[in-house]
């Protein structure tokens, strides 16, 4: 059902928004994204499987999502890829037997965002330009 969910969503193709994020909001973004991700491990490693998988989800709402149109108008296939990623790792995270394999998932996405989003194109902030 992920994966559908996930194909649809990136199929938007009026997404030819060019929206910038700043560098700061990249940044924070990252940062939320691995604090969420270590917060679901820790769970994972407490046998907490449901919970660790419904924080995995929860950090993509929260953290993630936001940064989709961007992202899409960016790297479309990096997205999708992304999302996608998301929705494995909360599965592979509420099944048993599956922890050390879950939790290396968790850190391999964590690197995968800070990359992508590291690499997005970003807007000059109005200090930088003497605009306010």
């Amino acid at each position: 059902m992920w994966p559908i969910l996930t194909l649809l969503l990136a199929c938007d193709f009026g997404a030819e928004d060019l929206s910038r994020v700043t560098d700061d909001a990249a940044l924070t973004t990252t940062v939320a994204v691995r604090q969420c991700l270590s917060g679901a491990v820790q769970l994972r490693k407490e046998g907490q499987a449901e919970s660790a998988s419904a924080a995995v989800l929860g950090c993509y709402r929260t953290h993630f999502e936001p940064f989709e149109t961007p992202l899409r108008a960016y790297n479309r296939k990096a997205t999708l890829s992304l999302e996608y990623e998301f929705g494995r790792v909360a599965l592979q995270m509420s099944q048993a037997g599956s922890g050390n394999s879950a939790i290396d998932m968790a850190g391999r996405l964590g690197d995968r965002v800070e990359r992508v989003l590291a690499h997005m194109p970003t807007a000059v902030s109005p200090k930088d330009t003497g605009g306010g």
